[in-house]
C-alpha cells in the first residue's frame, strides 16, 4: 500500500511543496515473487542450464535440455516428485530441486510377461541386471533363468541364454515394450509384451 503526502518544507523563508511517498513495509506485497531452481547435472551429461541455482519470476518457462556424453545411453530428468525424459520446460510455481542424470538400470526389478493372446499376466518374477557400465552386461532372475542384456541409444535389448530363447526389447527410459520366444509349436503364439517396475 502507497501513501502520497504533500508537504510544505520552508527553506531560506521559500515555501517548496514536496511529494513523499511513504511505502509501508509488510502491509501490502504486490509484484511477482521469484522463485529458485537448484539444478545439478550428474557426470556423463552434458546441456543447460549447468549445475547452479537460477531465480525466476513465477510463471517462467523453465526449459532444460539435456544429452548424454555417450549416445548409446540415455538421461532422465526429476524434478519435485516427477521424471521426465532430458529435454522440456516447467512453469514456475515453487522452489524445487531438479536433477540431470544418465538412466542406469543395474538392480533388481519386478518383472511381467504375457502372451499376446492371453488376456492376463502369464509370468511375475525378480530380474536382477549387473554390468560393468550402463551399456550392456548380465541377468538372472528368480526362475532361476539367466541371459544377456544390452542398451543401446534408448532400446534395451534382453536376451534369455536358457528360457525358450526370450528375447525382450523395448525402451530404457519406460522399461517395458514386446518380446518374441520360440513356440512349442508351429501353431502356438510365440509373441507377447513385457514390462519392469521397481519395487516401492
Amino acid at each position: 500500500m502507497v501513501s502520497i503526502k504533500r508537504l510544505n518544507i520552508s527553506v531560506l523563508g521559500i515555501t517548496i511543496p514536496v511529494l513523499l511517498s511513504f511505502i509501508l513495509l509488510g502491509s501490502c506485497n504486490y509484484g511477482i515473487p521469484d522463485y529458485e531452481v537448484n539444478v545439478i547435472v550428474e557426470e556423463g551429461v552434458t546441456g543447460t542450464p549447468a549445475t547452479g541455482i537460477y531465480s525466476y519470476p513465477e510463471l517462467t518457462e523453465f526449459s532444460f535440455n539435456y544429452t548424454p556424453v555417450d549416445p548409446m545411453q540415455t538421461v532422465e530428468v526429476f524434478y519435485s516428485s516427477s521424471r521426465t525424459t532430458g529435454s522440456g520446460s516447467i512453469p514456475l510455481y515453487n522452489n524445487f530441486n531438479l536433477t540431470a542424470r544418465l538412466i542406469d538400470i543395474r538392480g533388481t526389478w519386478d518383472a511381467q510377461m504375457q502372451w499376446s493372446n492371453s488376456s492376463e499376466v502369464d509370468y511375475e518374477f525378480s530380474i536382477t541386471f549387473v554390468g560393468a557400465d550402463l551399456n550392456s552386461g548380465t541377468f538372472n532372475d528368480s526362475q532361476g533363468y539367466y541371459g544377456t542384456w544390452n542398451n543401446d541409444t534408448g532400446t534395451i535389448t534382453i536376451s534369455y541364454s536358457n528360457w525358450r530363447k526370450f528375447v525382450l526389447v523395448g525402451g530404457v527410459f519406460d522399461m517395458n515394450g514386446s518380446f518374441t520366444a520360440e513356440g512349442w509349436s508351429l501353431s502356438e503364439t510365440n509373441t507377447g509384451s513385457w514390462g519392469c517396475t521397481l519395487p516401492e
